[in-house]
């Protein structure tokens, strides 16, 4: 039989490992092999003669770094205020922003400031004093659910979202239907579905 583990990282997603690291096999707590990754995997053989029928606890531990993959994601902004996203764990931008966000969960505002540092899982209102282009670098965050507060939310767009599926209030306005407010200039625009890397208030029923 053959047993296959993979190397994940924090965000659960599946990680090429690093040639010249180590995999270590261990049953029942005793170390029975070990093994060096060649080419992003490593083999481990191991006789289970000497173990009796029944359960057994089979742990394998990967000592080492981890082969990130940097993404690079280019936003526009336009002079003024812009609601962004952005799915990484940022390790670079080429600049400083003026950035705020909103606790749905507390029903306030988080504090304003400078940073370079946005959460993957957040929408954010950035404050850009002319029209130009930022380029974010860093390693991609899957993003499969964005919990919902009832009531008024600032949620990210990691994808193109079909907010037609979600307990939302439909709103109208402008001659717009929808369910997804986005900022266009000094005015709101109304939408069903999202933008990637772009944020928006939804007003959700109910808990999500």
């Amino acid at each position: 039989n053959k047993i296959v583990a993979e190397v994940k990282d924090e965000d659960g997603n599946v990680t090429p490992a690093v040639d010249g690291n180590t995999l270590r096999f261990f049953v029942d707590g005793i170390l029975v092999g070990t093994s060096t990754i060649v080419n992003g995997t490593a083999n481990v053989t191991y006789n289970f003669t000497n173990f009796t029928v029944g359960k057994h606890e089979i742990l394998v531990i990967y000592s080492g770094t981890l082969q990130k993959t940097i993404t690079a994601i280019t936003i526009s902004l336009s002079s003024g205020w812009n609601m962004i996203s952005v799915p990484l764990r940022i390790v670079n931008c080429t600049d400083s922003l003026w950035a705020i966000t909103y606790d749905a969960q507390n029903g306030g505002w988080g504090q304003w400031g400078t940073t370079k540092n946005l959460e993957p899982d957040k929408g954010y209102f950035v404050y850009s004093p002319e029209a130009k282009n930022i380029t974010f670098l860093g390693d991609p965050v899957t993003i499969n659910e964005i919990k919902l507060t009832a009531g008024w939310n600032l949620i990210p767009s990691p994808k193109e979202i079909d907010l037609s599926k979600y307990d939302l209030k439909q709103e109208t306005y402008n001659n717009m239907t929808g369910y997804g407010w986005y900022l266009t200039g000094s005015d709101y625009t109304l939408t069903t579905k999202t933008e990637p890397y772009k944020a928006y208030w939804v007003y959700a029923n109910s808990n999500i």
